[in-house]
């Protein structure tokens, strides 16, 4: 969701930040390895950087504590967090059916999309519980399709990993980082570059990404 859906990646980086008041150089390590692990579950990454980084004992009450706080810093910034170019339009004009699979949990996932009016546009929100892997294999059988045919857009490593666990084509997009190594996988900036998403859609429909 985060930086295919919206351009939200600055925003859940901060709010990460924002749960750990220590000295620069372990902020400096918590901020390499939230932007190292995009697409990471977050309760993943908060009992890393408890554990690992802050060097500190991690339990449920620890974990509930992060998140509360990391929800509420994001309920009012990710309703003003814009959309990425063009991508209303595209899914409110496709004839194929969508989802969402994010590591966000899947509440705070359909609130965001309801409000913004997208919601309705989506089957099935896959969150947090599920993994991305696991999503895409869901939606591959609940369509009845074969995994070649089905499309995923990431914008991180992770996502790019479920894809290939899927074994569903994957079209890295890049409007707020560039996650993966030039001509590795079909990018687009973002979704108002038509002929890249022509391309996308052959794929999906022909289980085959023609040469660029």
């Amino acid at each position: 969701m985060d930086g295919v859906l919206l351009q939200s990646n600055h925003i859940k980086h901060d709010a990460m930040l924002a749960l750990f008041d220590v000295d620069a150089q372990k902020k400096v390590a918590i901020a390499q390895y939230n932007q190292a692990h995009g697409g990471v579950p977050r309760k993943q990454k908060f009992a890393h950087i408890w554990t690992c980084i802050l060097s500190r004992p991690y339990d449920a009450q620890v974990e509930r504590q992060l998140a509360g706080a990391y929800e509420r810093a994001l309920e009012e910034a990710l309703s003003a967090a814009p959309l990425v170019e063009g991508v209303d339009a595209f899914i409110a004009g496709s004839d194929l059916p969508c989802f969402v699979c994010t590591a966000a949990p899947e509440d705070e996932a359909s609130r965001v999309l309801a409000g913004r009016g997208l919601l309705a546009h989506f089957k099935v929100v896959y969150g947090g519980s599920t993994t991305k892997a696991q999503a895409l294999a869901q939606v591959a059988s609940g369509v009845g399709r074969a995994p070649e045919r089905v499309l995923f857009f990431g914008d991180s490593k992770a996502d790019l990993e479920a894809a290939r666990s899927a074994a569903v084509r994957f079209v890295g997009v890049t409007r707020e980082k560039v996650d993966f190594l030039v001509g590795s996988v079909p990018t687009i900036f973002n979704f108002e570059d038509r002929k890249l998403l022509d391309l996308a859609l052959h794929a999906a429909a022909t289980g085959s990404f023609p040469a660029k």
